[in-house]
């Protein structure tokens, strides 16, 4: 059995949590994307090393047929189907979505990774600069992602995601989205029920 910590150095706790200590440091540490409360995103934190704005500039956007943050017309209705990649080594699921923000006299194409493991939706640093410039970013701001009204978020200031936007479970919930994975073919496929239901 491999030794997590000499016996003079673990606490009483371990010493009586059995042949697993590791439990024990689960109630120290939660991990970079547990979030506990559950509304708090600027405690959201998960490591995306794979991915950064070079990738999502050129091979990402070759790859979905559209230019990352490129200016696009508003939708006059959302799509029903769309359909994105799984990317890489570790199958990161991409989708170019349009993302519309007030006021402005156009929309853009945004790469997001969907992440089932995030309850919130993240644009990043490049994406919240494109929209709001030199002004301050506030902590979260409603946007349209495929003519659906979303509250999103930036990345936090110590997060290790400032780089990419994630597709959290809000969305999909609020859209009632369906998604299909195929790793096979490693396809994926957003599907929206418009109209929303």
């Amino acid at each position: 059995m491999v030794s997590f910590l000499s016996s003079t150095s673990q606490p009483s706790a371990v010493k009586d949590a059995g042949p697993y200590p590791c439990h024990f440091y689960e109630h120290l540490y939660q991990g970079p994307i547990d979030v506990t409360p559950d509304n708090m995103p600027e405690l959201f934190d998960i490591l995306l090393s794979d991915i950064d704005e070079n990738v999502l500039q050129n091979e990402i956007s070759t790859a979905l047929g559209s230019a990352y943050l490129s200016k696009t017309p508003h939708l006059t209705t959302p799509h029903t189907t769309i359909d994105g990649i799984m990317f890489g080594r570790h199958r990161r699921v991409l989708f170019p979505l349009v993302l519309r923000f007030p006021k402005k006299s156009s929309s853009m194409v945004v790469h997001f990774i969907y992440d089932s493991g995030s309850p919130f939706t993240f644009l990043s640093e490049e994406a919240c600069d494109k929209i709001f410039g030199t002004n301050p970013v506030p902590s979260d701001f409603v946007v349209q992602i495929n003519g659906q009204n979303i509250l999103v978020n930036p990345p936090n200031a110590n997060s290790h995601f400032p780089h990419v936007n994630l597709l959290g479970t809000d969305f999909c919930a609020v859209s009632g989205a369906k998604i299909v994975l195929d790793y096979r073919l490693r396809s994926a496929t957003l599907q929206f029920p418009y109209p929303w239901e």
